[in-house]
């Protein structure tokens, strides 16, 4: 029941969480110079045409710079495990973008992570088919999960992180996040001592 209502709770407050946030979320992509960089890709809308795009591909989600760089580092690694590997990155920000985009890694497919809207992860997720999806660090997202299990496609959380304010955030409304982390397949933590709260969650 309380995830029932944690996700309809949830599906209210987006909208008005993103019309508040959207005035200053362009005014920090005009001083990034986001734009004219595809970020129609926020909200699904994308140009390059479907038959070139990589389907069936592992697909890494990083938000900030740091994590983008994580995400290549790993994507480096797995390609030489896995030459015949395809990978994508979705990146949130657009130094992100712009980090994963210079790196120059062949074939490697560079788009922004959809809103996490419905409709927004549904067309992503028609579109490219992934494989599975790797979450850097912490960015969960409920609808993200939700349309991933849904499509048995698995989601790995790598190098999460709790900090001690998080994680009495997190254990206060424990009962409310737990339906969503459960949905996570596999958790890799940097720190042995985060384990009990993560454990938690599910």
């Amino acid at each position: 029941m309380r995830a029932f209502l944690g996700l309809t709770l949830y599906r209210l407050i987006l909208p008005l969480l993103f019309i508040v946030a959207f005035p200053g979320w362009v005014m920090k992509m005009l001083r990034r110079g986001g734009f004219g960089t595809r970020l129609g890709e926020r909200a699904a809308i994308y140009t390059t045409p479907l038959e070139y795009e990589p389907c069936g591909a592992v697909h890494f989600h990083a938000v900030s710079v740091g994590e983008s760089m994580l995400a290549l580092k790993l994507i480096r690694e797995w390609q030489i495990a896995e030459p015949e590997r395809r990978f994508v990155l979705a990146t949130g920000t657009a130094t992100g973008h712009a980090v994963a985009t210079a790196a120059g890694i062949p074939g490697l497919r560079v788009t922004y992570s959809p809103l996490d809207f419905r409709w927004m992860v549904r067309s992503y997720l028609h579109r490219f088919e992934p494989s599975q999806i790797v979450l850097v660090e912490g960015e969960v997202w409920p609808h993200l999960l939700r349309e991933c299990d849904s499509r048995n496609i698995p989601v790995r959380l790598v190098n999460a992180r709790m900090s001690p304010r998080s994680a009495r955030r997190f254990a206060k409304f424990a009962a409310w996040l737990r339906p969503i982390y459960r949905l996570l397949d596999t958790v890799a933590i940097q720190e042995p001592e985060d384990a009990p709260i993560w454990e938690t969650l599910g």
